[in-house]
């Protein structure tokens, strides 16, 4: 009988302490959420001891040795994410960074208590860690996290779920291109490096600098369009979705890109819009090209999503977007950036102009 209620003492303690440990977090991270951007450095630093000694209290009162760790990770995540927030407040410029940098409560990401953490958690530790103390690329982050952290779980959840998403969204740089072998000698399960593997596979025909695989697709006039036959030019093109409410909208956007054309001398570029969607919204797709005007001077193709190798080929996912494709059918990049972001896309979009006036082209 004893031994039955101490088992319950035990338990009720316990209980105790994770229930005031998991109340405690959305109170740990309340002390953060304000930042003060009028205060000066100094006077900011001042009011972050007093939110750490706050938080040091709310941690402090957790009786689980392990979810007191879960708790601490996440107060110095929250505190990191208040000084990033402050930082970029003030201007973002980097000295200032240097000074607020000693401010943090930890700087060691290879720590035990990362295995207690939720993947998303996790996430949001590192991503704070790298935000703060590295301000690293994709591919530096992933090369850190398999090198220098021990935790396997780190590997499969932030590390390789870093290379999905940059992938996703980027597409695979020369940046990116070395970090599959980094996988292969780092990762321990089996399954990870296969997956890895697949990726490589599916990504490297589209890669910078790859030659661009063929496309070939109706055009709004009854002509077939084939990306080998404009080799002589660049070629730029808007994937944008048929089904989607606002994916017509993405024309507007793509028009921008055409403001910038002069400055690749006369009929050096051609502007392609691929509208991707089922062959039963074809007059849905021709109602959309009356009325957009703009289409007029586009060369407007039509891509079954369920039938066409070109969703297949440049792993169209994610729509709207942009592919450039260079003289010579070289692949600048399968995911360019928008003309919505216009001064970043200015830059991008005419890196490679001087260049081709010096050639003579």
């Amino acid at each position: 009988m004893r031994s039955v209620v101490c088992c319950i003492v035990a338990w009720f303690v316990l209980l105790q302490g994770e229930l005031h440990a998991q109340t405690s977090y959305p109170e740990i991270k309340k002390i953060y959420e304000n930042v003060d951007g009028t205060l000066s450095i100094d006077s900011y630093m001042q009011a972050l001891k007093g939110m750490d000694a706050r938080a040091n209290e709310l941690v402090r009162g957790i009786d689980d040795t392990q979810e007191r760790g879960r708790a601490t990770l996440l107060w110095h995540t929250y505190q990191r994410e208040n000084i990033f927030r402050y930082w970029k407040a003030i201007g973002g410029r980097p000295a200032d960074l240097q000074k607020l940098r000693p401010c943090q409560l930890s700087t060691d990401p290879d720590v035990p208590e990362l295995e207690l953490l939720s993947p998303e958690d996790l996430k949001n530790v590192l991503d704070w860690y790298f935000r703060v103390n590295k301000s690293a690329t994709s591919y530096a982050r992933m090369k850190e996290c398999l090198y220098g952290i021990k935790s396997e779980k780190v590997r499969q959840a932030y590390a390789f779920g870093l290379l999905e998403r940059e992938l996703q969204v980027n597409g695979m740089s020369k940046d990116l291109e070395p970090v599959f072998e980094v996988f292969r000698c780092c990762m321990k399960n089996r399954e990870i490096v296969e997956r890895v593997n697949e990726l490589e596979k599916m990504y490297t025909p589209v890669r910078e600098n790859a030659i661009a695989p063929e496309i070939v697709l109706p055009d709004d006039k009854g002509n077939t369009f084939r990306l080998t036959d404009f080799q002589e030019k660049c070629v730029f093109i808007c994937v944008w979705a048929l089904d989607s409410v606002n994916g017509a909208d993405e024309l507007d956007t793509f028009a921008e890109a055409k403001k910038v054309n002069e400055k690749w001398g006369e009929g050096g570029i051609e502007f392609v819009n691929i509208a991707v969607g089922a062959s039963e919204d074809m007059d849905k797709w021709r109602k959309i090209l009356t009325e957009k005007k703009q289409t007029e001077w586009m060369i407007n193709l039509f891509c079954d999503k369920t039938k066409s190798a070109f969703v297949k080929d440049y792993l169209i996912e994610a729509l709207p977007r942009y592919i450039f494709v260079e003289i010579d059918g070289v692949l600048r990049s399968g995911w360019f950036i928008s003309p919505a972001n216009q001064s970043l896309f200015k830059q991008m979009f005419t890196k490679n102009v001087w260049f081709y006036k010096r050639v003579g082209i």
